[in-house]
């Protein structure tokens, strides 16, 4: 089974920039091949001048600053502008050129990630009280995923 890449929408219409579990998720992402397949798609759902000036701003920041470091890993953002064009071109952009690679790539990492999860919480480093279930979760449904579909 093999894969395009990931696409992670993010509503900059919001009052304040949140960085939640996926944003951790995706900041431990370390294979090259993911990174480089990795779309940030920023999206606004009201388009008044004062929430467009605000996502802008957002916008900004999230490259700048909140996604940086995976920018500068070969991540990549578009923006998502509430349109049935706009919807296939993050989706062909995403596919535009580019071998796709395994499943098991993703599934190795999120594995990788829940090592990280793991230590933190047994260092006392993090509480992990509110998204451990939903990690788990994760965990289980790729791993029946490649019990079910094998390569």
């Amino acid at each position: 089974m093999r894969f395009g890449g990931i696409i992670y929408l993010y509503d900059i219409s919001a009052p304040r920039l949140q960085a939640g579990f996926e944003h951790f998720v995706m900041l431990n992402l370390s294979h090259p091949l993911l990174l480089e397949r990795l779309i940030l798609v920023t999206t606004i759902c009201d388009n008044t001048q004062e929430k467009l000036a605000r996502a802008q701003r957002h916008e900004y920041e999230l490259q700048t600053r909140v996604w940086k470091s995976l920018l500068d890993r070969k991540a990549q953002t578009l923006r998502f502008t509430n349109t049935t064009e706009s919807a296939w071109d993050v989706v062909d952009h995403l596919l535009d050129g580019r071998k796709p690679v395994h499943t098991q790539l993703i599934h190795d990492e999120l594995k990788k990630i829940h090592k990280i999860l793991a230590n933190a919480e047994s260092n006392k480093e993090i509480d992990l009280s509110g998204i451990k279930g939903v990690f788990s979760s994760l965990m289980e449904s790729t791993s029946s995923f490649f019990r079910v579909c094998p390569q």
